[in-house]
């Protein structure tokens, strides 16, 4: 698994854009369309997050936490 933390000022409602895949739809019709491979995506304040990932993902967070106290040591 790959994760990554943004210091970004996130604008709610500001569209993703993802990448995309091909893949035959409907199956076995000999067509091939494009589908997003992310279809939305949502920011949480840490402690939300950490309710609604995965119990094994939470270290992600703790990490995420660390290296952001490390940054600013005051807290601010």
């Amino acid at each position: 698994m790959h994760a990554w933390g943004v210091e970004y000022d996130w604008q709610g409602e500001a569209p993703v854009q993802s990448s995309t895949y091909s893949m035959e739809w409907p199956p076995d019709s000999g067509k091939f369309k494009s589908f997003p491979e992310v279809d939305r995506a949502r920011y949480f304040p840490i402690d939300s997050a950490r309710q609604k990932i995965k119990d094994t993902q939470i270290p992600l967070l703790d990490r995420l936490e660390a290296l952001l106290k490390i940054k600013d040591p005051l807290n601010r």
